[in-house]
């Protein structure tokens, strides 16, 4: 019996954060992940975006393997009442204004994650700076990435290089 239950393989559920500064691709990377295409103009992200994607290991291709994979905004601008929202109620909130949208300060990200991807712009230093200070608050059993994105970027255009970044690890 045990054997016919892992010969038909095992479910496996992750979350994933991707966390960054402003304008360092994480809504890009969710986007490739999902299997989209890139985008070249920039949209800032709103409110914190989620995504399942299912994926297959090539060693073990049995197994059923799902990524809950979260676009996180640290600070969400408020957001205009909307007809579908529930709670939402006319005159209740002043200038027709939402107070409760989805982001880093209303909700714990690192509750039940897996592991945290952290991406960072090469031309623009405060980017990595915010990696510094997010990565102390990173729960210690949860694994971390940085990414060094952008990576057709051009050397002079480039202020951080890989290997600086290594070296802080």
């Amino acid at each position: 019996e045990m054997r016919k239950k892992y010969a038909q393989g095992s479910k496996y559920n992750f979350k994933v954060v991707i966390r960054g500064d402003s304008s360092t691709g994480k809504s890009t990377l969710l986007r490739r992940l999902r299997g989209g295409t890139f985008v070249a103009e920039y949209t800032p992200t709103p409110e914190i975006k989620t995504a399942h994607i299912q994926w297959t290991a090539r060693s073990s291709p049995e197994d059923n393997v799902m990524l809950e994979v979260w676009d996180v905004v640290d600070k969400a601008s408020k957001r205009t009442i909307s007809e579908s929202l529930t709670l939402a109620h006319r005159g209740e909130t002043a200038s027709g204004q939402h107070t409760f949208p989805l982001d880093a300060t209303m909700v714990d990200v690192y509750q039940g994650c897996h592991a945290a991807v952290f991406l960072i712009d090469p031309s623009k230093k405060w980017t990595y700076e915010y990696v510094q200070r997010e990565l102390a608050l990173v729960p210690e059993h949860i694994p971390t990435c940085i990414i060094l994105n952008f990576r057709d970027y051009p050397a002079s255009k480039r202020l951080l290089r890989a290997d600086e970044v290594e070296a802080d690890c």
